[in-house]
């Protein structure tokens, strides 16, 4: 959903929100989808309010949100957040996701797994593990991050 300059942001707004765990942290990510079922506004939120952490997510979801006010596609939002590596990191809590190199990579991922089409997805390298088993090449999970592929055999 692209906003238009002078047009006012939707008043109501649906949101799913999902707890997360990465390493021994954990946090929130909050999704709100326009009137199109699109998504307009990203929050994450983890750590004590003024934390590092918590001071460079909310400067992360302010930019998610305005790039996609912006009309910039959330594939091309997500690519740069994609196997960014710092604490924490780890196994998470998500079984779509089992590990994740920060919570910038995980939220990412959750983002594509939620809202791009499978065509996006792979181009991203974000594909579910029945997707990596059923699909014609396996790419195999992580940490293998590189964008190996495999092709199938059998």
């Amino acid at each position: 959903m692209t906003i238009e300059a002078g047009a006012r942001p939707e008043r109501r707004l649906r949101s799913r929100t999902r707890a997360f765990t990465v390493g021994p942290a954990s946090g929130h990510l909050t999704v709100s989808h326009g009137l199109g079922g699109a998504p307009v506004r990203v929050e994450i939120r983890m750590a004590k309010q003024g934390s590092t952490l918590h001071g460079l997510l909310d400067l992360l979801s302010a930019s998610l949100s305005r790039g996609l006010a912006a009309g910039v596609p959330l594939a091309d939002l997500l690519a740069d957040c994609l196997s960014t590596r710092f604490e924490p990191a780890g196994m998470t809590d998500d079984p779509q996701i089992p590990q994740a190199t920060s919570v910038t990579d995980y939220a990412a991922r959750r983002l594509a797994l939620d809202c791009l089409p499978y065509e996006q997805r792979q181009e991203l390298g974000v594909l579910t593990r029945e997707e990596r088993v059923t699909g014609e090449q396996r790419v195999w999970p992580w940490p293998l991050s590189t964008g190996i592929t495999v092709p199938r055999r059998g």
